[in-house]
């Protein structure tokens, strides 16, 4: 609702200006022509002084007073970091090879200034390293500088981009124990174990290559990251026949037991049909969170392996399937849903077979043939004795946080192939430092990640209310005498779902989720206000 003043006239608007970002704005917040308009530090350098004696002295002579001090002093570093590496880049280009060096020196003797001094900002040490590797410093120079930043990291994905870099410049054991922190932190997390996999068969550390292996097959994977499943399978093969070899038979026997066990999942579901139809899941856990075609890898563990449909996932027999897997899920109810999207089936039901506790005295496998008609078919199942011992708010904070991260297809095909970054050019490293310090617009403060641009994930949680309701929009005239009012009714209507219950073998018709106006519609699985799966 809004008002019309009664004398409004047109003069009386006043023009202004855009406001202009103020001077101790962070980086991120600047746009590329204010981080241009920054006055880089300009250095005098007396007779017989060298360059880092003469920042030594810049940098002892500030009178830095208030926080909008730092900030600034912090901006001009940048600036002049990112004015020389466009100088080295330059100079790359046309040849020159010593002057790009030169300007490269210059970055780093400014940064180990600046981190003595003690304006140290977390940038500074990642700049710090690509400006060494430039130089030809030592990697173990490099590699003191990217574990300092470490010290700094905010999330696991910082330590693990550190782990990349330390891999890249050859720097194995170091990058392998901060893939072993990350997986401590999160042991759900597969991009350490793909990582870790890799680095601990190039150190031919059997312990290292144990823990990989587990971890790798403890996950549920998509078909498009089979292959590393079949690395981390031969690996163990090969590892578990080297120990046998070598006499250690104990350790063997325990490599075996211990991959047993990460291979023993909470929950398998394999829907089967045959004929010209496509068939898709859905399971809602017992977190609440919902593992489906749109949100393939849930934060409550569990993952949807493809999405299968005539000619794709057949088997010899014609037979199509679509696999749900929960390697370490929480104890309670599960709910599958189960759809046709299209076509017939040719038997007019499908098969559903599900194995909980995996491994355990509780382990149970049931099979089930559901009719699939135009209605969805619900099948409600437990697991007595989940692997995951947290708390169910935890799960669902993460959901609802990132549910998409752990099948970030570019961050995990990045640490599953890397590219070869020791013989990068001087101007890639140009690249870097330019993204790394705001030099280049958008770049914002991951220093690392410059390669092809990659798809990003957002969940978008809808609510779909039950039942019927009304809006309304009233405007009042100019004149203050008249009120229009709009009303819009909504109704919301909730579709059958016939329902089978693996825990009391009970069977019958259940609400699904609503749907506006009896259309269908997506979300939660269930009834309540949030709907779910209805016709």
């Amino acid at each position: 609702m809004f008002v019309v003043p009664d004398d409004v006239q047109l003069s009386d608007k006043k023009a202004t200006d855009e406001p202009e970002q103020p001077a101790t704005a962070t980086p991120a917040q600047l746009t590329q022509s204010q981080f241009d308009a920054i006055e880089p530090i300009k250095l005098e350098v007396k007779d017989g002084q060298t360059r880092s004696e003469a920042w030594a002295e810049y940098f002892a002579g500030l009178d830095l007073q208030t926080a909008e001090d730092v900030t600034l002093l912090d901006q001009r570093i940048r600036r002049t970091v990112s004015r020389f590496s466009s100088k080295a880049a330059a100079a790359d280009q046309a040849g020159d090879r010593e002057a790009a060096l030169e300007w490269f020196t210059q970055s780093r003797d400014l940064i180990s200034e600046a981190i003595l001094a003690g304006q140290i900002q977390p940038w500074m040490y990642h700049a710090y390293a690509i400006a060494l590797t430039a130089t030809g410093a030592p990697n173990v120079e490099v590699e003191r500088a990217l574990l300092s930043a470490v010290d700094f990291a905010e999330t696991p994905s910082d330590v693990l981009n550190v782990a990349s870099r330390l891999e890249a410049i050859g720097s194995y054991a170091a990058s392998l124990r901060l893939c072993q922190r990350v997986a401590d932190l999160e042991p759900n997390r597969r991009e350490p174990y793909v990582m870790g996999m890799r680095l601990a068969e190039s150190l031919d550390d059997h312990d290292a290559i144990v823990w990989a292996c587990e971890g790798v097959l403890s996950q549920a994977w998509p078909v498009e990251f089979s292959d590393i499943v079949d690395k981390a399978k031969l690996l163990a093969r090969s590892t578990y026949a080297g120990l046998i070899e070598e006499g250690q038979t104990e350790k063997a026997a325990k490599f075996g037991e211990a991959l047993k066990l990460a291979s023993a999942h909470d929950v398998v579901i394999r829907v089967s049909w045959t004929g010209d139809a496509d068939i898709d899941l859905a399971v809602e856990e017992p977190s609440g969170t919902v593992c489906s075609m749109e949100n393939r890898s849930s934060a409550g563990g569990g993952t949807l392996l493809g999405d299968s449909y005539p000619g794709q996932g057949e088997s010899k027999s014609g037979t199509i399937s679509e696999t749900y897997v929960c390697p370490s899920g929480f104890s309670g109810q599960y709910r599958l849903m189960v759809r046709k999207i299209w076509g017939e089936v040719s038997t007019g039901q499908a098969t559903v077979e599900i194995v909980t506790d995996a491994g355990r005295p509780s382990q149970n496998f049931i099979r089930q043939e559901i009719p699939l008609t135009e209605k969805d078919a619900m099948l409600v199942f437990e697991v007595k004795d989940g692997k995951r011992k947290e708390q169910l708010g935890e799960a669902q904070l993460a959901d609802l946080r990132d549910v998409q991260r752990d099948l970030n297809a570019n961050m995990l095909g990045q640490f599953a192939n890397p590219g070869n970054n020791a013989g990068q050019a001087l101007s890639e490293l140009y690249y870097d430092i330019q993204r790394m310090t705001g030099g280049v617009s958008g770049a914002g403060n991951n220093p690392f990640w410059r390669r092809a641009p990659a798809v990003g994930f957002q969940p978008q949680i809808t609510q779909l209310p039950e039942g019927a309701g009304m809006t309304g929009l009233a405007i009042i005239s100019a004149d203050r005498r008249y009120v229009r009012i709009s009303p819009a009714p909504f109704f919301s209507q909730v579709g059958d779902v016939t329902t089978f219950n693996f825990v009391s073998g009970t069977s019958g018709t259940g609400t699904g989720g609503g749907a506006a106006g009896g259309g269908n519609a997506a979300g939660g699985l269930g009834g309540g206000a949030a709907g779910g799966f209805g016709n």
